[in-house]
């Protein structure tokens, strides 16, 4: 018997979103036509979250993105200073949704914890917005504006005051945003789901079906490769330890230590004919001296409660 596809976080919000608001008009996704439809609601402090959904359920876009992946970019501390802000213009879609492993990361509130299913990446604009989406369908927003004489570390700090668990969720979801831009970044269509994806045709109407979705992997082969790798370590660190404890002299050994992954870019082609582009390629992480030690594994974060309004299309 075929094992049933849970419903993914997206359309079960389309569909609650129908069933609150069942005169809304789906195909006015501009801003200033979800507002006014939200104002006879008293709701108007949804409209981002409902512009986003709007935006999302024309094209259907998830990327499920690998956990050794996530583990390799939650190390990236810190955005490179000088990425361009331009790096953004790589995407192909200007709204889709990523899909974290389960309970990945969690959310402390005062009497509970709750999983954070994954983001939508929207673009309106000149505006990002990144839109959190939790296991209990409470949605939150944050957003920056980007220009191309920034980059795009100044675009974010003249738009966000965060705290220090704000900043670091946003640097994560960020390095995912930037690894979906890289040229050498490891996504593949889904092979199970890409046998019953039927995307609308022009002039067909949406009947927000799962066969609409279209799914991506994200890291799949590439976690896959440093999980080997990690195994390998582990195996020959087992085999040397005991030569190495038994080791005389004054040569002590070398401390193991990762250096971080990271980003690589530069620019191609020229600005007078117009061929000008942004080249970006991720950098994996090198462990140095990691014959006698394990590779060290890195913690899921747990963050806490954010300061950001919380919307909720339960």
């Amino acid at each position: 018997m075929k094992k049933k596809n849970k419903k993914p976080f997206p359309l079960t919000v389309i569909e609650n979103l129908k069933e609150n608001y069942p005169s809304i008009d789906l195909d006015a996704d501009d801003f200033k036509s979800v507002y006014n439809f939200l104002k006879k609601y008293d709701d108007t402090k949804s409209t981002l979250v409902v512009q986003t959904m709007l935006k999302w359920r024309k094209e259907k876009q998830i990327f499920e993105v690998d956990e050794e992946l996530c583990n390799v970019l939650m190390d990236v501390d810190k955005l490179d200073d000088e990425m361009p802000s331009e790096v953004f213009n790589r995407l192909v879609y200007d709204c889709f949704y990523v899909k974290f492993p389960n309970r990945y990361l969690t959310l402390h509130m005062k009497d509970d914890t709750i999983g954070m299913d994954g983001f939508f990446y929207t673009v309106f604009g000149k505006s990002i917005i990144i839109t959190m989406a939790y296991e209990t369908y409470h949605m939150m927003s944050i957003g920056f504006d980007y220009y191309e004489d920034k980059t795009l570390r100044e675009c974010i700090d003249e738009h966000l005051k965060c705290n220090n668990d704000t900043y670091r969720l946003l640097n994560f979801i960020i390095q995912i945003v930037l690894y979906l831009c890289a040229d050498n970044a490891d996504v593949e269509e889904n092979y199970e789901h890409k046998e019953i994806y039927k995307p609308v045709k022009k002039g067909e109407k949406i009947k927000d079906t799962y066969s609409e979705i279209r799914k991506w992997d994200v890291g799949y082969r590439y976690g896959a490769a440093i999980k080997k790798e990690r195994q390998a370590v582990r195996h020959k660190t087992q085999e040397k330890t005991a030569v190495a404890i038994s080791r005389e002299g004054s040569h002590s050994r070398k401390r193991t230590h990762v250096r971080r992954g990271h980003y690589h870019h530069f620019w191609r082609g020229s600005q007078k004919d117009g061929t000008r582009e942004l080249i970006i390629k991720w950098i994996s992480p090198v462990v140095i001296n990691a014959e006698y030690e394990n590779i060290a594994t890195i913690r899921k974060v747990k963050m806490e409660a954010l300061t950001v309004s919380k919307l909720n299309f339960a």
